[in-house]
């Protein structure tokens, strides 16, 4: 589904796993906030100044320009333990729900853009 921040600008999301990520991001984010960050024209520094990492295959990632978020892109390999290895997911999510002062990155949403 898509999301509209104002008239001039959609952005369409697919989302996996909503429920699951919404809850997890709840507690650190409004849900305004968490989409406002995915807009194209409010994020022009991160864009144009996006890092890659390391490796055979090396993630895109850079932090908007609100600075409440970090997007990565995911490898296929990654995704597959995310979303399809459905065990790792739920271990996730309950370890991060049951442990809010943990320092495992919170994970707040996995998207195709």
């Amino acid at each position: 589904g898509g999301f509209h921040i104002d008239e001039e600008q959609q952005v369409n999301l697919t989302e996996y796993a909503p429920i699951l990520f919404r809850n997890i991001r709840k507690k650190h984010i409004t849900e305004e906030n968490f989409y406002r960050s995915f807009v194209p024209s409010k994020n022009f520094e991160g864009l144009f100044n996006f890092k890659r990492g390391a490796g055979k295959s090396p993630s895109f990632f850079f932090f908007t320009d609100n600075n409440l978020l970090m997007l990565k892109t995911l490898k296929e390999s990654e995704f597959d333990i995310l979303i399809n290895k459905k065990t790792f997911l739920m271990d996730y999510f309950k370890y991060v729900i049951n442990n809010p002062d943990c320092l495992l990155s919170k994970i707040f949403g996995i998207f195709k853009i």
